[in-house]
């Protein structure tokens, strides 16, 4: 097993390389001779593209590079960035790639869905739904939501036409060799005793929103389209909530724009097989106890599993042959929009209160 958080690159300082026949030490020197030359393309592309270079003396291209970037966040995003939200943006290369690399860290927030939702649902059926679900399916601003526990439970109820606790009992002795055995109270409380996880116990907290456990036999509640969501906004202007609408139905231009980058950290390519895991946030419907119970042991299975990042987005190109100035450019302009959307769904995600538990 192997687990790998990606990390800038550190130049080498104060090497002398002089003439050999070991090659490869010139395959070295070479290789890291072209990964200063694009870093420093890409800080000519990245001043192009509004990111002042800064001034100063700097031991190696990537101090100059993170010095950019971290003083366009400071100027860009004067109240900061991550306070809801948390990852930390890293720039990294490497003789195949240079990437952005969003990484999760372990400090995160927990938001409850439930007060915020029921109230746009009482003010308008499908309203709540469309808030909830453009806080939740950004690509690349991920968060862990009751999603996560239909992942990692759903291989006990695949088999279930209905999600209550008699069918899970009738399934149980199924598998027990027991197929003829009547399902009584009795029946259930012996096999509670074996078995964890039961329906009621599961949907017992969700109160009409089973469907966010993303089990394929519950079916979702159909949430307003953005046309929709526009005309109850002219009509609602000085709702209590009006603002988190506004804030969702901006969020949801941005991130369903046809040219909206795609920062979700799985969908790269199929060389690489990375198991990658942590979020910006947990958004739970209301008590998070489940949620962060699944999260923590889907989590240890991916580290047993094999090669791990902790992160929560990237976009990459590739360094061999070098990246061409429009590859370069369209990172740079690829990593700003990001930005943008990640500080849109802060705003939107403040309307929703924070889980707050001393235990």
């Amino acid at each position: 097993m192997s687990h790998a958080t990606p990390a800038p690159v550190h130049a080498v300082q104060g090497a002398i390389c002089l003439p050999t026949i070991d090659s490869a030490i010139v395959l070295e020197f070479g290789s890291q001779a072209a990964k200063n030359r694009t870093l420093a393309r890409f800080a000519l592309m990245s001043e192009q593209n509004g990111l002042i270079l800064p001034m100063g003396d700097f031991t190696s291209i990537e101090q100059m590079v993170a010095r950019q970037w971290s003083d366009h966040l400071t100027r860009t995003f004067p109240d900061g960035l991550g306070h809801g939200l948390r990852a930390v943006p890293m720039i990294c290369i490497d003789d195949a790639h240079l990437s952005v690399i969003f990484t999760a860290v372990s400090n995160i927030n927990c938001y409850r869905a439930k007060p915020v939702v029921e109230a746009l649902e009482q003010a308008h059926k499908g309203l709540g739904w469309f808030v909830y679900d453009t806080a939740v399916m950004d690509r690349g601003l991920h968060v862990y939501d009751p999603s996560v526990i239909g992942h990692v439970i759903e291989g006990r109820f695949w088999e279930i036409e209905e999600i209550t606790d008699e069918a899970y009992a009738a399934h149980l002795l199924n598998e027990e060799g027991r197929s003829g055995t009547e399902v009584t109270p009795e029946v259930i409380e012996e096999l509670r005793k074996q078995y964890s996880y039961w329906p009621s116990d599961l949907l017992g907290g969700f109160e009409g929103a089973a469907h966010l456990l993303g089990l394929s036999n519950i079916k979702p509640p159909k949430p307003l389209d953005a046309c929709q969501v526009e005309v109850w906004l002219g009509q609602n202007e000085e709702h209590p909530f009006a603002q988190c609408v506004r804030d969702a139905l901006t969020h949801h231009v941005l991130m369903t724009a046809p040219d909206c980058p795609n920062f979700a950290y799985v969908f790269q390519d199929d060389e690489d097989d990375t198991d990658v895991i942590g979020a910006m946030a947990f958004v739970s419907w209301d008590d998070p106890g489940l949620l962060i119970e699944m999260a923590g042991e889907m989590e240890q299975l991916a580290y047993q599993g094999g090669y791990i990042a902790e992160a929560v987005g990237r976009m990459r190109i590739g360094c061999a042959p070098e990246p061409t100035d429009e590859d370069l450019s369209h990172l740079v302009r690829a990593t700003l929009a990001y930005l943008k959307r990640w500080q849109q769904l802060e705003k939107l995600m403040s309307h929703f209160p924070i889980y707050e538990n001393e235990d």
